[in-house]
């Protein structure tokens, strides 16, 4: 079985790699390597600004919208998918979230809309944020009346 790659970054967390198939594993781990070898050249500062426009153009592609609302969160997710072993809906989807993880690793941050402004976070803080949203949409389903699933 192939081992995931060698990252030595401070908020490595990769998909089990297990879950994949073996010549997408291959794939993936090249993929990974190399993004992770470009964006770590870079100064911080420059791999930051690459991440913001990484998701801004995401926004723009499907949504027609430099930053569209609560963007952040549904990257986020899309990274966590990737990570967990999710399918993504396409190969085009697939390369665009891994290049969203490998640079939320390189930085250690994450892009927030917060105060009508967007700004980087650390990754800590990132996640809090994330799992305080997460908690509240989770209790909003749960609620008494809902029509969601519980």
């Amino acid at each position: 079985m192939l081992e995931p790659p060698k990252l030595n970054l401070k908020h490595k967390t990769w998909l089990p790699l297990s879950k994949i198939h073996p010549a997408r594993q291959a794939l993936q781990i090249a993929t990974i390597e190399y993004l992770t070898t470009i964006y770590a050249e870079m100064s911080l500062r420059s791999a930051r600004q690459k991440l913001q426009i990484a998701m801004g153009d995401y926004s723009q592609n499907y949504y027609a919208a430099g930053w569209m609302l609560d963007i952040e969160f549904e990257l986020w997710d899309g990274v966590i998918k990737l990570r967990s072993g999710m399918h993504l809906s396409s190969w085009e989807r697939h390369s665009e979230f891994l290049t969203l993880s490998v640079l939320s690793e390189v930085t250690g941050g994450w892009w927030y809309w917060g105060n009508s402004r967007i700004k980087f976070l650390p990754m800590e803080q990132w996640l809090a944020i994330y799992e305080k949203r997460r908690q509240k949409l989770l209790g909003e389903i749960n609620q008494p009346g809902s029509k969601e699933l519980k």
